[in-house]
């Protein structure tokens, strides 16, 4: 059986709660007939960016949630709620709506991306879409309320994971874009994905003194750690044997940093041509680089546990064991 099952994509913007209401019901009854153990989720809302949004998407959540809590529902501990493109305010926002129906919320957030309403065809494929993402999940996975964070369309610019045929500086014109010699290509925050991932299954670390760009978990005897740095210097980066543990002796950190198509080609073979990617229009700015740089760094640990830097706008994964 599946442990998970998503019920739909997006109703609240083409059927009327009462009606998904009713699919609901009749195909959480056949899952849970044939595999007790589904979680079964169930669409719930978006963000509220728009007029249009508050208008239209929260009152029908608030319809949902009502019919379903009429119909039992809030019974069920295999049921949850999906969200798209939402932050950690709209997560207190429809917790309170689903508590104050009676359900005990259980969210997954299956489509995101930090541009809030901005034109994330644009954004996407650079790399200061990767440091949002980067700060998104941290900010995130340690919501109490938030169960799963995934994406459910791989194969998507929406969410900067893969670009398909693009080059991403053509403007105002997307249309004239498409390049099949590109082919399939990792945008910068597939990477992200890929470093977060590995703090996948830990628990996370509650620091005495919080820092905000940065998220620790503790799996099995690992300390695992997430962090972003976007600014444009380098930062100081100081973790204490209170984090990595007393008995910890090593460290492994792998970050990437920005960089151009060809520099990245140069570098570590993970690039298309600048000439192809139109690179002139990426004018010397960092966060409008469309390839990353990954740099490793290993080590053992002081006595005091590891002081060190990292540049501008790395985003990196640690590791010590």
């Amino acid at each position: 059986s599946l442990p998970h099952i998503e019920l739909g994509n997006e109703e609240y913007a083409y059927v009327s709660a009462e009606e998904y209401a009713k699919i609901v019901k009749a195909f959480t009854k056949v899952i849970h007939e044939n595999s007790p153990q589904s979680t079964v989720w169930v669409t719930l809302g978006s963000n509220l960016c728009s007029e249009a949004d508050r208008k239209l998407i929260y009152p029908w959540a608030e319809k949902l949630a009502g019919t379903l809590a009429d119909a039992g529902f809030t019974h069920d501990s295999h049921l949850g709620f999906t969200l798209h493109y939402v932050w950690p305010e709209y997560i207190e926002l429809y917790s309170k709506l689903l508590t104050e129906h009676g359900f005990r919320p259980r969210l997954a957030v299956t489509e995101f991306h930090m541009a809030g309403s901005g034109d994330y065809t644009d954004l996407a494929p650079r790399y200061g879409y990767a440091l949002g993402l980067a700060q998104f999940l941290i900010d995130m996975a340690p919501l109490q309320n938030v169960e799963i964070l995934c994406v459910h369309d791989l194969v998507s610019q929406n969410f900067g994971i893969i670009h398909y045929n693009q080059k991403p500086y053509v403007a105002p014109d997307y249309k004239s874009s498409w390049d099949p010699s590109l082919g399939y290509q990792s945008m910068p925050s597939a990477y992200v994905y890929q470093l977060f991932g590995k703090l996948i299954g830990g628990a996370v670390v509650r620091e005495a003194d919080p820092n905000p760009a940065r998220l620790v978990v503790q799996k099995g005897a690992e300390c695992r750690a997430f962090y972003v740095n976007n600014k444009v210097n380098p930062t100081q980066l100081k973790w204490s044997r209170a984090i990595v543990g007393s008995n910890t002796i090593n460290y492994e950190c792998t970050m990437i940093l920005p960089a151009s198509a060809s520099s990245a080609a140069a570098s570590n073979g993970n690039g298309a041509s600048a000439e192809a990617l139109g690179s002139a229009n990426q004018n010397g700015d960092p966060v409008r680089m469309d390839k990353v740089i990954i740099k490793t760094m290993t080590g053992k640990l002081g006595n005091e546990g590891l002081n060190t830097s990292l540049p501008a706008y790395a985003i990196a994964y640690f590791r010590f064991f």
